[in-house]
């Protein structure tokens, strides 16, 4: 006896849901297992000790640049826009 249309095109959309659950999880897996940044402390302008343990919890930017890069140069008063509006 053979399955109706209807019935094979069922059992089709749950094994393509499973399919596409079984592959939702596996990506998640694959990504959430990340480790952790590695310890860092940077010495600030004031000459202070700041360690990236102590920076749990709050927003961070790091940038990095030279002052023989024009263009790092160039983007520092937006930099500065940015860090008094969030401060």
């Amino acid at each position: 006896m053979q399955a109706s249309p209807s019935r094979s095109s069922l059992w089709l959309k749950i094994g393509g849901g499973l399919a596409l659950i079984a592959l939702a999880v596996a990506g998640f897996l694959a990504f959430s297992s990340q480790e952790s940044a590695p310890e860092v402390t940077y010495t600030s302008l004031a000459g202070e000790k700041i360690t990236s343990e102590s920076l749990l919890g709050k927003v961070v930017i790091v940038n990095f640049w030279a002052t023989s890069c024009t263009t790092c140069i160039a983007e520092m008063p937006q930099m500065v826009k940015t860090y008094n509006k969030y401060k």
